[in-house]
């Protein structure tokens, strides 16, 4: 009876136009308001200024004054001999930091399963905490270890009689002091979300487990896994689509004249050009090119996760 009543409700919500639901309902729409006019005014609005890429634009001259070039902004990018070295510095992090999807949801079920509530109070504590200090205040911490002679990791190899590194000189340590410096920075806060979707993961199946017998190795891959796949997709989705968005700032903190080569991703290029070379149509031409890699990656991960597992995120 109040399955029909309630399919009844439904049917006289659907038949009604959206003009009279949002009448009916104004209260909650007006709680969406601000939220809504935030969103059209900083993601919306800017994207006016995409026409830059098409432009030579000056200082001091308006979006519509700068002259119209079309695609040679692309072009100059595409034919530069930074393309190729930038574009493949982007997609080494960005593969690398993709591969550190899976820790996050480690340390959630981690957590989860941990007997000692003020264990893991500690933990909860502790690896959320870089996440609220700014990125320059975090990447400076790191590099206190590596920059310089009188750094940590150099004075413990002087004491144990092994030569000392420069780190910040060579190529081949920018990788793993960018990822290192990212896995303390997002992985706790990260794992806040895998924690609300464990949260609701039914007793009652933990508890039919325990009866059974599993062991608590089961009882994850089997129950916990299993509930929060849909958030593990839709996480794995959004996190393709930003693919080619590699720190700008840490990079820059990271980066010196003698490792360039390793440290020169598009976003660095983008500052550099547009900041500090004052090209500004050039500079929106290379990070619009990363955006529409990054829109492409988000539908193609769409379609395939949509296909392989039923789940997507549109």
């Amino acid at each position: 009876m109040a399955a029909k009543t309630a399919s009844k409700r439904m049917d006289g919500l659907n038949k009604k136009s959206l003009g009279a639901r949002m009448l009916e309902h104004w209260q909650l729409y007006m709680l969406i308001l601000p939220a809504f006019i935030t969103v059209i005014i900083f993601k919306y609005v800017p994207l006016y200024g995409i026409q830059l890429a098409f432009r030579s634009l000056k200082l001091g001259q308006t979006i519509t004054q700068g002259k119209w070039v079309g695609w040679q902004n692309f072009e100059r990018f595409f034919s530069s001999g930074s393309f190729s070295r930038t574009l493949g510095n982007t997609l080494k992090v960005g593969f690398a930091t993709f591969l550190t999807f899976p820790l996050p949801i480690i340390l959630a079920l981690m957590l989860n399963n941990c007997v000692a509530k003020r264990v893991m109070k500690f933990s909860q504590t502790v690896t959320y905490i870089p996440y609220l200090v700014a990125v320059v205040l975090t990447t400076s911490i790191v590099l206190l270890f590596v920059n310089s002679r009188a750094a940590f990791l150099n004075i413990m190899f002087k004491r144990l009689g092994l030569p000392t590194i420069s780190f910040l000189s060579k190529d081949k340590y920018v990788l793993p002091m960018y990822i290192i410096s990212g896995i303390w920075t997002i992985t706790g806060y990260n794992s806040i979300i895998y924690l609300s979707a464990l949260s609701g993961v039914n007793p009652e199946l933990i508890e039919a487990s325990m009866v059974d017998g599993c062991s608590k190795l089961k009882r994850i891959w089997h129950i916990d896994l299993a509930c929060i796949r849909p958030t593990i997709v839709i996480l794995l989705i959004m996190n393709l689509g930003t693919f080619m968005n590699a720190s700008t700032e840490k990079m820059l903190m990271i980066q010196t004249d003698l490792n360039l080569g390793a440290s020169e991703t598009i976003g660095t290029f983008t500052y550099k050009i547009g900041l500090a070379k004052r090209q500004y149509g050039y500079s929106t031409a290379v990070d619009l090119f990363t955006n529409v890699v990054n829109f492409v990656m988000l539908l193609s991960s769409n379609f395939i996760a949509k296909r392989v597992s039923g789940m997507s995120l549109f």
